[in-house]
C-alpha cells in the first residue's frame, strides 16, 4: 500500500493542473475494490471470513451469509 500511495501521489502531483477528477474517482473506486478482493482472498476459510467480518462490525447473520457464499472474490468485494 505504501508503494501504491507513493506512486499515486507522484502521478497526482504531475497531473495536478488537469481536470481529472472523475478519472481519479473511478481509479480510487477500483483500487479500493481491488484491496477488498485481496483481503477476501487472504481469508481462505469460512471461519476466518466470519471472524474477520465480525471484527469489522458486520452483523452475525450477514457474516454467515457472506462467508458461505459461492461467489468469487471480485464479486464479494462489491459488498
Amino acid at each position: 500500500i505504501r508503494r501504491l500511495n507513493r506512486y499515486l501521489m507522484g502521478w497526482l502531483g504531475y497531473f495536478r493542473l488537469a481536470s481529472a477528477k472523475t478519472h481519479l474517482q473511478t481509479l480510487d473506486k477500483w483500487i479500493r475494490r481491488r484491496l477488498r478482493m485481496c483481503l477476501w482472498k487472504q481469508w481462505k476459510r469460512v471461519r476466518t471470513r466470519i471472524r474477520e467480518l465480525r471484527a469489522l462490525g458486520v452483523p452475525e447473520w450477514a457474516c454467515f451469509k457472506m462467508a458461505n457464499s459461492r461467489r468469487g472474490a471480485w464479486e464479494m468485494s462489491r459488498n
